[in-house]
């Protein structure tokens, strides 16, 4: 498989491979149910390819499939090998800017995928067996809630084939307006039951609470996972599951309404919150862990009190995901109650999931530039480039969130040459007026940047349009930059160094191996973290551990930027202590592009 894609468990992987062998469906006949249901999926979404893709160990082979020639493809370069284990919908805008499939054979041969998007299908037992997937040979925006649940409600209707429940009558029921009624295999009752779902049945419970009160509902979602690197061929066996999920169930007592399996390690537990003492649940949750044998398995979780903020199920499952994924992935053992900050959280990443790829295409992403002064006569010696982003009520977009979820959805390049193409044209427009002379300007790059093949051609490519100077550039990294690849990004950081550009290693002091840094990289300067500047002045070890920062620094031969400079005793002690350049609100807050020019030419 891939290289590019984290491997299962070993176990868990066998497992999954056993429940699809189980199905009987590989390599077997062409099926009018299957091809009809493909087709008319193909016409519903309006694309020119559609597939039941089963993944098996070495490759993907299509049950049914439109618009594709061949029967199936190595497991290496299938887009369904990322869509089980992402899980849910996994959808790619566009391939040929996305690094783990713009060099894919399916993107630059034929059938020519540009667009993908995929739900997974499960077994009953909540292993992913493949996918329902739509493509096209175009780039799509990724697609809008309502039309990612239908593509759900399409694949539960492939796994009701698959599990032999339902009639060929049920596909032509997709050609109604309310496609939700034309599957209601199982009619589930809202009762007081220990009974472990399935996904689908789950959903239909949850589905019965949004059409009711959600306000009187709650969801504690939780996953059991491996936690050390030692235990990454770790399975947890059903019977730990089990017993998990049966003292969860004692924990919630009466309140508990339906418990489900989301996935083979993550469940769910619908329950009534009516005289529901929530602090005190979170607390026995809490308290809550597997038992001594059980060391490896560590549980994440969330409890949710009321469901009125989500706009749906969908929104719920996607809320969990970014939380598990991006707040406590690696945490041993926490659970977390549910705050209004969480949940505006993921739903502005969800907004920005949604409409990244319009604000591409209408160039509604826009830079600012803070001043980066000299510490001794406060001449403005460059500028650090911060994207800012405006969602549709005139809100800010956190910028990190914006990167994480770029990245998360296949944005990284994009993201990093629609910077490129700014912040280049600004240096281009203040040569042209005469003010660049040798200012720098800065740009933050994360490590799907520098871990992508295409970096250095990227950087080449945006010099040579704008026709400006590599050394008016220069690239912020941080030691997380390094992590994914360390010996391509240090490659591409080499190289670029060779063609002009600097390097500065950003929040320093902060992670474990600065000092590594130091030594290892081509680095011009580094910039001190705020969370060390704002105590200097008040306190003096604050003072002292700078000052051993700058010179050691000053040592290896580089220069200091102190950040987060907001008042003038900061100023003054920064500038005893020797350091070289300054940052910070005291200064100015970050500049629209007209107010670099008038920084510049010092008109008010």
């Amino acid at each position: 498989m891939s290289e590019n894609v984290e491997k299962e468990p070993v176990a868990v992987e066998n497992a999954r491979i056993s429940a699809l062998t189980r199905t009987g469906l590989l390599d077997s006949a062409a099926e009018p149910a299957y091809d009809a249901l493909v087709e008319l999926v193909a016409g519903l979404f309006d694309v020119p390819m559609a597939l039941i893709s089963l993944v098996d160990e070495e490759r993907q082979w299509f049950k049914a499939k439109v618009g594709v020639g061949v029967t199936e493809t190595p497991r290496e370069i299938a887009f369904c090998d990322h869509a089980i284990r992402a899980g849910g919908v996994f959808t790619v805008p566009d391939a040929t800017l996305d690094p783990r499939f713009s060099n894919n054979p399916l993107v630059t041969g034929e059938p020519n995928i540009r667009f993908y998007s995929g739900a997974v299908l499960y077994s009953d037992d909540g292993f992913a067996l493949g996918t329902l997937c739509i493509l096209d040979d175009k780039p799509r925006p990724p697609l809008e809630e309502s039309t990612r649940e239908r593509l759900v409600l399409c694949a539960r209707l492939v796994e009701a084939l698959i599990r032999g429940r339902t009639k060929l009558d049920v596909i032509s029921g997709l050609l109604s307006q309310d496609i939700a009624k034309s599957y209601e295999t199982v009619n589930i009752t809202l009762t007081r039951s220990s009974r472990l779902m399935n996904r689908r049945e789950f959903d239909h419970a949850i589905k019965d609470v949004f059409s009711t009160d959600s306000a009187a509902h709650g969801v504690f979602i939780f996953r059991l996972d491996c936690h050390t690197l030692l235990d990454v061929g770790f399975a947890i066996p059903e019977q730990v599951q089990e017993r998990y999920v049966a003292n969860v169930l004692k924990t919630f007592g009466n309140s508990a309404l339906a418990v489900g399996r989301l996935e083979y390690n993550t469940f769910a537990v619908l329950y009534a919150t009516d005289n529901q003492a929530i602090g005190a649940l979170h607390y026995q949750l809490q308290a809550l862990s597997p038992s001594a044998d059980e060391r490896r398995c560590s549980v994440i979780g969330c409890l949710i009190p009321e469901l009125w903020d989500f706009r749906s199920r969908s929104t719920l499952y996607s809320f969990f995901t970014y939380y598990y994924r991006n707040r406590y992935r690696g945490t041993e053992h926490c659970i977390e109650m549910y705050s209004r900050e969480y949940h505006a959280d993921i739903l502005r990443c969800l907004y920005i999931r949604d409409h990244l790829e319009e604000a591409f295409r209408q160039r509604r992403l826009t830079f600012v530039y803070q001043p980066i002064v000299d510490a001794k006569t406060r001449s403005i010696l460059g500028f650090e480039s911060l994207v800012r982003w405006f969602d549709s009520r005139g809100e800010p977009i956190n910028p990190e969130i914006l990167v994480m979820v770029a990245e998360e959805a296949g944005y990284a390049r994009r993201l990093f040459t629609y910077c490129l193409d700014a912040v280049f044209e600004q240096v281009s427009i203040l040569r042209n007026e005469k003010l660049l002379g040798d200012k720098t300007f800065s740009i933050n790059i994360t490590a799907d940047n520098l871990s992508d093949t295409n970096f250095v051609s990227d950087i080449k490519n945006a010099l040579s349009h704008w026709n400006i100077s590599a050394h008016s550039i220069q690239f912020e990294i941080t030691e997380q930059s390094l992590v994914d690849d360390l010996e391509l990004s240090l490659s591409n950081i080499r190289e670029a160094a060779a063609l002009g550009f600097d390097f500065l290693l950003d929040d320093f002091g902060t992670g474990y191996s600065s000092l590594q840094m130091l030594r290892s990289l081509p680095i011009k300067g580094i910039k001190i973290d705020k969370v060390f500047v704002k105590d200097i002045g008040r306190d003096i070890q604050a003072s002292s551990f700078i000052q051993s920062m700058i010179t050691l620094c000053h040592i290896a031969g580089h220069y200091v930027v102190g950040e987060g400079v907001e008042t003038q005793s900061q100023e003054i002690v920064l500038a005893a202590l020797q350091c070289d350049r300054l940052q910070g609100y005291y200064y100015a807050r970050p500049l629209a592009a007209g107010d670099v020019i008038r920084a510049l030419t010092d008109k008010p």
